[in-house]
């Protein structure tokens, strides 16, 4: 498994995204309850959202963040995925996802990223 992965993750990152799928689907598959899946899913996100079909990407960050809430890849999934919601114009789904971002991980660059994008959308920040 953790073989499958590394080289999902080795394709990823040399943009062979079709590829790459397929690796992360196996490790998702094979291995639904492990750690690395919840890596495997937000792959799988971020794939989706390379490829601007946000809304595939929303399914993929929405498992990272359900089943595998404890993820170092939560807050930039979180932050994918209201940027995700946004590019699909759904502006309060996306801002909710920001400021829920912005609460749950505020030292985070993720949380940094999300208040440049709430303030530049006009949505005051709570705490500021």
């Amino acid at each position: 498994m953790q073989e499958t992965f590394q080289a999902g993750v080795r394709d990823f990152s040399a943009a062979k995204y079709d590829v790459a799928a397929g690796e992360f689907m196996d490790v998702v598959h094979y291995y639904p309850l492990d750690d690395l899946s919840g890596s495997a899913e937000f792959y799988l996100g971020e794939i989706s959202y390379h490829r601007q079909d946000y809304a595939d990407a929303v399914k993929s960050y929405n498992a990272v963040l359900e089943g595998f809430s404890g993820s170092p890849k939560a807050p930039v999934a979180q932050l994918h995925k209201g940027f995700s919601l946004l590019q699909m114009n759904k502006k309060d789904a996306g801002i909710h996802e920001l400021r829920l971002l912005v609460q749950r991980h505020p030292q985070t660059p993720e949380a940094a990223q999300a208040r440049t994008k709430l303030t530049a959308l006009g949505v005051k920040i709570a705490g500021k």
